[in-house]
């Protein structure tokens, strides 16, 4: 008689105060727990195996090479200017604030002042 059978299982969660029920229960609940962990063991390193290979591919293509004078920059030598100035202007402006620093009290000598009053 298999003790994990549909019926066996469904008469013994209706009687689940009785000891017999309850180790026929708890074994259907240890084989259902190992069943999904193989399954998500196996979907895990399905997933990764697959993400795998599609870095694998990735790296495989072999770029173009480029001729000398064919081909397009991928963006204008004015717009590059652009983004060199804009990081002159905020290294200014770090530098600025960081010779700058606000003049702030130390709490722990402001309150030993007042203990001392």
């Amino acid at each position: 008689m298999n003790r994990l059978g549909k019926i066996y299982v469904i008469e013994a969660f209706k009687s689940r105060q009785e000891p017999e029920s309850v180790h026929v229960l708890a074994d259907a609940y240890w084989h259902l727990l190992a069943i999904v962990c193989i399954l998500g063991t196996i979907a895990i390193m399905t997933f990764s195996f697959w993400e795998f290979t599609d870095v694998d591919r990735a790296l495989a293509v072999q770029p173009a090479t480029v001729q000398d004078g064919q081909g397009t920059l991928p963006f204008e030598k004015s717009d590059l200017q652009k983004v060199v100035d804009g990081f002159a202007q905020r290294k200014a402006a770090y530098d600025f604030y960081a010779t700058q620093a606000p003049a702030v009290t130390d709490p722990s000598v402001a309150s030993k002042s007042k203990l001392t009053r």
